[in-house]
């Protein structure tokens, strides 16, 4: 996985040198790099995403890593005061360290957000109550947004504005079966990504 390329819509792109000690995983559409980081008994999961532009933004993408740790969302001057902002070989680079006291054992999630020059397409964004024929309601200015890989949209990918995140679950094909995930106690329903982004409508963005 060193220096793997990370496509931009110009200029050269984004490449890394991981360090020796990290074990390579298999990555996928959105992580261009995956690796399991071991100090001790304790592993870390690194992954590195590139998304086409902002992807809501500085706030919504430190909220949703707040949510993946169940902690609540926080307003925007809440989160600049905690972002530290740094320059590394050109690149600026946003970094939020989040700890969630969940039971005897915190868990910790050093995130970073890094711009780099050149925006391959917008990712169309739709409003998943709509597709699935709920109420509206208001997300403000900082909304969950849930970006899938879906055959549905020209550049691949499709996001969700959504109410909240409240779990993330890993699972093969062989463990979706009638439209439910069966892995950790009771099954969930899956959406198709596919049928939800068809351009039946405009989308809220992209």
């Amino acid at each position: 996985m060193s220096a793997t390329p990370v496509a931009t819509a110009a200029g050269a792109g984004l490449t890394w040198t991981p360090d020796p000690a990290w074990q390579a995983k298999p990555a996928g559409a959105m992580r261009k790099g995956s690796y399991s980081v071991l100090s001790g008994d304790a592993v870390a999961d690194l992954s590195i995403t590139a998304f086409p532009g902002e992807v809501g933004g500085e706030s919504a993408n430190v909220n949703r890593w707040r949510g993946q740790l169940g902690l609540p969302a926080v307003s925007d001057a809440e989160i600049a005061a905690t972002v530290t902002r740094s320059e590394v070989n050109g690149l600026r680079i946003a970094w939020v360290d989040l700890i969630a006291a969940n039971g005897p054992q915190p868990t910790r999630l050093l995130g970073a957000i890094v711009p780099f020059e050149g925006h391959p397409p917008d990712v169309p964004v739709f409003d998943l109550r709509e597709r699935l024929g709920l109420p509206p309601v208001f997300y403000g200015r900082s909304p969950y947004l849930v970006v899938v890989e879906t055959s549905a949209s020209e550049t691949g990918l499709a996001g969700f504005a959504v109410d909240y995140v409240s779990d993330l679950i890993s699972g093969s094909p062989e463990q979706c079966r009638g439209g439910k995930l069966r892995v950790r106690g009771r099954p969930k329903w899956v959406l198709d990504p596919d049928s939800l982004s068809i351009k039946r409508d405009r989308p809220l963005a992209g």
